[in-house]
């Protein structure tokens, strides 16, 4: 063939493909991850006396126990009312076993409670000395009245339900609790005591279970919307009945 006839039908040779290598892998960065927690400085002046927040912590509640011991000390001269005011601030915190006072709370209640029960001994033993207070204040006048519902007790003690009471079971289930183990308030005279029976006891049980019930059912025969408190009620009932009745007692548990 002619010289230019071969170039144009000689075959292109193939060209070989370029392999790109692989990069080598790049070893990842740590990432530091800064803390967003500040922490609380403390002051030069605790610096220099070797004083730390751990150290106010444990001042704090020395004086909360001195102040504790003191009133406990005196308790004999309060008041009903400041009796009473102190243990429903209290009460919650002893039984509470998350709480770092409740040891605090407790020797509160159980002072409070002694005291409770020396005046009720004394009310029975001189009831012409001791002039018995009620649960229950009139409306509107501020001046305390007789008592017209056996719930009258466990209201007195704060127990309240409803959308303007205690929306949280654990903490009013905790008071009932209290109410069923602990020593109650010298209030409406001893015949009305009587009734409420001994801490510990299947009438004070029995006595606790039928005002609540007595309340569910009054609450059902209104027209008013008592939902929220009923469905409290249940609740509580239902507690009382799991935690004390069940395998101790055998008196007729109210139905609803």
């Amino acid at each position: 063939f002619p010289k230019r006839l071969r170039q144009e039908t000689a075959q292109p040779k193939p060209q070989a493909q370029k392999v790109k290598k692989p990069r080598a892998a790049q070893p990842a960065k740590a990432s530091v991850k800064r803390s967003t927690v500040k922490k609380k400085k403390v002051p030069q002046s605790w610096q220099i006396a070797g004083f730390t927040p751990e150290a106010e912590r444990a001042e704090r509640n020395l004086e909360r126990s001195r102040e504790a011991a003191s009133i406990i000390d005196t308790i004999h001269r309060l008041t009903n009312d400041e009796l009473l005011d102190l243990w429903r601030k209290q009460m919650p915190r002893a039984m509470d076993r998350q709480s770092k006072l409740q040891s605090l709370g407790q020797d509160y209640v159980d002072a409070i409670e002694g005291e409770w029960r020396r005046r009720t001994i004394l009310a029975r033993l001189d009831p012409g000395h001791f002039k018995w207070p009620t649960t229950h204040a009139s409306p509107g006048t501020g001046a305390f009245g007789s008592i017209e519902h056996d719930e009258g007790m466990l209201s007195h003690l704060g127990y309240h339900v409803g959308k303007t009471g205690e929306q949280s079971a654990l903490k009013r289930q905790r008071l009932l609790a209290r109410v069923f183990e602990g020593q109650l308030p010298p209030v409406n005279g001893p015949e009305y005591m009587e009734s409420w029976g001994d801490r510990g006891s299947p009438k004070r049980l029995e006595k606790m279970a039928e005002s609540i019930a007595a309340a569910v059912k009054s609450a059902k025969r209104r027209s008013a919307d008592f939902s929220v408190a009923i469905q409290h009620w249940e609740e509580d009932l239902s507690y009382l009945h799991a935690a004390y009745y069940v395998g101790r007692f055998g008196f007729g548990w109210p139905a609803l």
